[in-house]
């Protein structure tokens, strides 16, 4: 059972790509749908424009007589198209920014985690590098020599020709 795992996995780096995996799949079969729901829209204002294209031709829509409730009932079902796929819009665009702070939330929290196993860690981002880089740098003149860079230094000279 791919769901069952997920549980005991969560604290796990493999569960949060399993729960992004899973995020995934989901949000894929909601944009299959909504494409299918947009289709049938479509469809609907299409056939409604081939009846009212119809009725012109035979006239009875130009005179008013039958055919006005038909229009009528057209144009309440493309309001309530509409007002759907508005609503639609905005679903969507309140899963997108759930979506974007999820992620930056999760950033956020990795960012963090590095940062305290690297403070903790054997030397890691705080080791040597990050002192070096947390010294100021001085005027050319001003540098503080090390010995054993000097040594390195002029054994590197001895060795590459001029």
């Amino acid at each position: 059972m791919p769901g069952a795992d997920q549980g005991s996995t969560a604290g796990k780096p493999g569960g949060k790509f399993e729960e992004l995996r899973e995020m995934m799949r989901s949000l894929m079969q909601s944009q299959t749908a909504r494409e299918q729901q947009f289709a049938r829209i479509q469809e609907q204002e299409s056939i409604i424009k081939e009846e009212r294209r119809l009725r012109r031709q035979d006239g009875r829509l130009a005179k008013g007589s039958t055919g006005t409730n038909s229009a009528a009932e057209a144009a309440k079902i493309l309001a309530e198209n509409r007002r759907l796929m508005r609503e639609q819009k905005e679903k969507e665009e309140q899963l997108r920014l759930q979506r974007e702070e999820e992620k930056l939330r999760k950033e956020e929290e990795m960012r963090l985690a590095e940062e305290a196993s690297g403070e903790n860690g054997r030397g890691g981002p705080s080791g040597e590098r990050a002192r070096h880089a947390a010294e100021p740098a001085g005027a050319p003149g001003e540098e503080e020599s090390d010995p054993e860079e000097e040594e390195r230094e002029a054994s590197f000279r001895l060795h590459v020709p001029l």
